[in-house]
């Protein structure tokens, strides 16, 4: 059963306070507070409290039958024709005082939700976007870059910035001194609106945004962590029937780890009698050779280093240089030799694995 409890708008964007009661008869699922907000243009975020099904002794019953989840949502409603519950609280705030009075009551809780994302910039497969976690704790914001292949988000090519959501204030501060404020009421708003300032002004066009994104987040004196140094660019992906093989060539290069590594995979997947095995036959560099790599094979000039030299081994693949149908090891010899012919170094990268099962 789903009910709404109260419905307000903040302009374009609704405000919904709703209860939900599950039929299972897990301890940590039979019973969750909801504040929701929905907009046309930012989709729908959430803030939630999972409890138990004892949870109903904060509203005097003792099961959660039909008319012990009709007094539960009478005393909710209650609450909110008090004041205690309303749209007077800041986002997440009804979320929090519900969780504070299960957990006053010596009960379990969980919380969670769906974060809150805003697109900030889509130039073909690259992607910024502002990303507000709002559960389970701690709750931060970030700023992410990525590259996507068509619509699909792969985390091996997210590359984040992020602070705790406490720090939120001193961000948006710092950053409304160069862009003039919105004059929206919420932190995240307000945030969101700077840095659609920042792109408009083209501020966020050079790659990688994310090395300026930092230097935002270090000069606001917030407590901010980089992650996902590494590029992962998977060339190509077939599956071949019949040997039930996943083929997969995939290009990584990490400064963080001082890498460049190109890799030729073979997952043989699971059968009657055969428990499944992966081969991966590489061959690596260190990251200080991307530059002459870049220049050996025709890289275009100017931007990302990372995004020229993928866009190299994608011209081999679609020249035939490397693919599927080659002799084993092939592609890996095949780059190995282009390694030593731009003159960088070059060592074997290759493993194996075999289930136990």
């Amino acid at each position: 059963m789903v009910v709404e409890l109260l419905v307000t708008a903040e302009g374009a964007r609704r405000r919904i306070l709703m209860l939900q009661f599950w039929a299972s008869s897990s301890e940590l699922s039979g019973f969750r507070f909801s504040e929701v907000y929905e907009h046309p243009d930012a989709g729908r975020h959430t803030f939630e409290v999972d409890t138990g099904r004892r949870a109903i002794v904060l509203f005097g019953r003792s099961t959660l039958d039909s008319a012990g989840e009709r007094a539960t949502v009478e005393a909710f409603r209650a609450r909110v024709a008090a004041g205690d519950l309303g749209p007077h609280l800041p986002p997440g705030g009804a979320r929090d005082l519900v969780e504070r009075w299960i957990l006053d009551a010596g009960l379990p809780s969980r919380v969670g939700g769906r974060p809150r994302t805003h697109r900030v910039l889509r130039a073909g497969d690259r992607w910024l976007t502002l990303r507000f976690w709002v559960g389970p704790r701690p709750q931060t914001f970030c700023f992410e870059e990525e590259r996507r292949t068509g619509e699909f988000r792969d985390p091996a090519n997210v590359h984040a910035v992020s602070a705790p959501m406490a720090d939120l204030e001193r961000l948006v501060t710092f950053l409304e001194r160069g862009y003039p404020p919105a004059g929206a009421q919420r932190l995240d708003d307000r945030l969101a609106a700077c840095f659609d300032a920042a792109a408009a002004a083209g501020d966020l066009d050079d790659e990688p945004a994310r090395d300026l994104v930092a230097g935002w987040f270090a000069d606001a004196g917030t407590a901010a962590t980089q992650t996902g140094f590494a590029r992962t660019e998977r060339l190509l992906k077939v599956h071949r029937a019949a040997t039930d093989c996943v083929f997969t060539l995939t290009l990584i290069t990490d400064p963080q780890a001082g890498t460049i590594t190109f890799r030729e995979e073979y997952d043989y997947l699971p059968r009657p009698g055969d428990p499944g095995r992966e081969y991966s036959y590489g061959v690596r560099t260190p990251y200080t050779s991307i530059r002459r790599l870049n220049e050996f094979l025709g890289a275009a000039p100017g931007g990302d280093p990372q995004a020229r030299l993928a866009r190299c081994f994608r011209d081999l693949l679609a020249a035939g240089r490397i693919g599927d149908g080659l002799p084993l090891r092939e592609a890996r010899d095949r780059v190995g030799a282009l390694f030593a012919g731009a003159g960088v170094p070059a060592e074997p990268a290759d493993s194996h694995w075999i289930s136990s099962d």
